[in-house]
């Protein structure tokens, strides 16, 4: 159940050098997570946050930039699930340019299971928890 998706490098995307902008590599990394969740998990994303009120905030982030995305370039996002703990899950993301499938991007995102309402973690809820470990065997 790992998500491998698609993200077309916009104009709007690149900086004065014609690359993608660095900040956006890990914006490309969460909306591909989110795209996942939505399309597979037992809650979307809204459905976490807006009724359950839980999500998962990142607490760290980490990445490797490897070689340049120009304007006009597809990346090809796949996700891993590399750790699931009590109220973290650690995620790992590779972005790779379509067109000559060199790697673009290496990187990890960790987020905490906090429960909105009293802005503390929380252990994270046994579908959502069941949903990962399966997406786990699946990598």
């Amino acid at each position: 159940m790992g998500l491998t998706s698609e993200r077309y490098v916009r104009f709007a995307d690149i900086d004065a050098a014609d690359w993608l902008y660095y900040p956006r590599f890990f914006e490309y990394c969460q909306n591909a997570f989110e795209d996942w969740v939505n399309a597979n998990a037992p809650l979307n994303y809204r459905q976490m946050i807006d009724e359950q009120r839980w999500g998962f905030p990142a607490v760290a982030a980490k990445g490797d930039y490897l070689a340049p995305l120009k304007h006009g370039d597809t990346a090809v996002i796949t996700i891993k699930i590399l750790h699931i703990g009590k109220s973290s899950l650690r995620v790992g993301f590779e972005l790779v340019r379509k067109h000559d499938q060199v790697p673009s991007f290496k990187g990890e995102i960790t987020t905490v299971c906090v429960d909105l309402k009293k802005g503390k973690s929380m252990p994270i809820p046994d579908n959502m928890r069941a949903f990962l470990l399966a997406s786990t065997v699946a990598n």
